[in-house]
């Protein structure tokens, strides 16, 4: 794993979706926020070694089984949607890239 953390995740999804580090943490459903909240969560799972209770405490005290299912949901998403799948792992790309990191 690299040294990638839930908040440089966090802090990239919000740029990428345009949303508040608020808003990603919310307990607001709406689609437009929880969309954002299950790619995050995903990544987070995906690229750092947290375990999924932690990452339900980081993304506004979840219970473990709300990060599981919102993984899911992404990949079966991934799976249907070729333009999300893309922005997805574009994202994770970009995640990846030391230098990008930095700038989130």
């Amino acid at each position: 794993m690299s040294d990638i953390t839930v908040d440089a995740i966090k802090r990239a999804v919000c740029h990428e979706f345009g949303i508040t580090m608020m808003d990603l943490i919310s307990r607001r459903k709406p689609y437009r926020l929880s969309h954002p909240r299950m790619v995050a969560m995903f990544l987070a799972r995906c690229l750092t070694q947290e375990k999924v209770e932690v990452l339900g405490l980081e993304f506004g005290g979840r219970d473990h089984s709300t990060v599981v299912s919102g993984m899911q949901r992404v990949i079966a998403l991934m799976k249907t949607d070729p333009a999300f799948a893309l922005r997805v792992t574009a994202l994770e790309a970009r995640l990846r890239a030391p230098e990008m990191v930095e700038h989130f």
